[in-house]
């Protein structure tokens, strides 16, 4: 397992938890309040599926903060600048037949100090988009606040060779069965095909390979890089497919986005306020953490040796620091081992996992201080 699969993918989905948003709590709840809506909608219809508008509105609805952005940055650029090693490789441009941006990625962070938004989600967003541009995998920035509701349109497709041209069709239509296999000719007025390529090269970054990223977006089974199943807010309510079945003549199918959530997060809030408390900042409300990372964690205490060097028995190993069942450090004569025992520290809430962050840190600097001149990681 990679070592920024772990560590890096599991720290920026808490960056924005652990920043401190207030709400006032005197305030009335509007009848633009769209949490407030979509918690109507549930209790009143035990709905479970929501309109575009509602989520979207209840998303929009935490005015842009100057400190909270420049908390979440200041935490970024400190993690980045001390812990990701393709830092330097970011900026240099790729190699041919791939299709990416070189970037700077502290220099891009800091611009973000002097831009202003609408709303925190806005924010969020463009935080997202910038770590997407990496298109490396192991490394994302994501927030449990805007990531709660899943878009859809009931239809998603696949892509065949016929006749040496590149087609998309329908894979499922769970409203209209009768389109699956239909051929895709245009989304919103313009080539399908152009639009899923364009929406690969932007919106997915599990690949440097762009032929890869093409697949992952018609892949339905990755929600929230697949092309017809996303959490990001669409770019309008609706979408129009138009479609070609048995050589007959086009049509078009218009289809609104619709947004689904699991129960047990619609039963944590029942406004903009109680949102943000118990879903996007768990720390000020609820101390219970709604990630299921959280609820599904398994520690795994593994003690056997790294590649035959670290045996407990052995007197040549020294014990530098180890880091709540997370991360150890050791020194074998002139090497440094890093064993990292599990992919999610064994933490019950946000703010104890932040707490573990500077213990982890200060062994890095402890190993060092050792004089060692190499380092050894063990991914457990």
């Amino acid at each position: 397992m990679n070592f920024f699969e772990v560590f890096f993918a599991f720290l920026f989905s808490l960056v924005l938890n652990a920043q401190s948003y207030t709400i006032s709590q005197e305030a009335p709840v509007p009848v633009t309040d769209g949490c407030a809506r979509i918690h109507n909608e549930f209790i009143t219809k035990q709905k479970t599926n929501f309109s575009y508008t509602d989520v979207k509105d209840c998303y929009q609805s935490y005015p842009f903060d100057k400190d909270v952005a420049s908390k979440t940055i200041d935490t970024l650029t400190d993690l980045i600048g001390g812990f990701y090693s393709f830092l330097d490789k970011a900026k240099e441009p790729p190699q041919p037949g791939f299709d990416f941006r070189p970037m700077d990625l502290i220099a891009e962070l800091k611009l973000f100090r002097n831009k202003s938004y609408a709303t925190l989600y806005d924010f969020t967003i463009d935080i997202i988009h910038l770590f997407n541009d990496l298109k490396d995998a192991h490394t994302i920035f994501a927030s449990n606040c805007f990531e709660t509701f899943v878009f859809y349109t009931n239809m998603t497709f696949y892509s065949v060779v016929d006749n040496g041209m590149q087609k998309i069709k329908v894979f499922n239509d769970t409203i209209d069965r009768s389109n699956i296999d239909c051929e895709v000719t245009h989304i919103d007025g313009q080539q399908a095909f152009q639009i899923i390529y364009e929406y690969a090269n932007k919106s997915v970054n599990w690949s440097r390979d762009l032929g890869v990223r093409f697949n992952i977006a018609l892949d339905h089974t990755y929600a929230k890089r697949s092309f017809a199943i996303r959490y990001e807010i669409p770019e309008k309510p609706d979408i129009t497919y138009t479609l070609k079945c048995d050589n007959t003549n086009e049509f078009n199918v218009k289809r609104n986005w619709n947004a689904f959530t699991i129960r047990s997060v619609l039963n944590k809030f029942n406004d903009s306020k109680s949102y943000f408390d118990n879903i996007c900042n768990p720390i000020k409300g609820s101390k219970q953490s709604v990630s299921s990372n959280h609820k599904h964690r398994k520690v795994t205490k593994i003690f056997d040796n790294v590649d035959g060097i670290l045996a407990k028995q052995d007197q040549s190993v020294t014990t530098i620091r180890i880091v709540d069942q997370f991360v150890e450090f050791y020194k074998v004569q002139d090497f440094g081992v890093v064993k990292i025992i599990t992919e999610q520290p064994n933490t019950s809430t946000t703010d104890e996992t932040i707490a573990m962050f500077p213990k982890v840190i200060q062994g890095f600097k402890e190993l060092v201080n050792t004089g060692i001149k190499k380092v050894i990681d063990d991914l457990v």
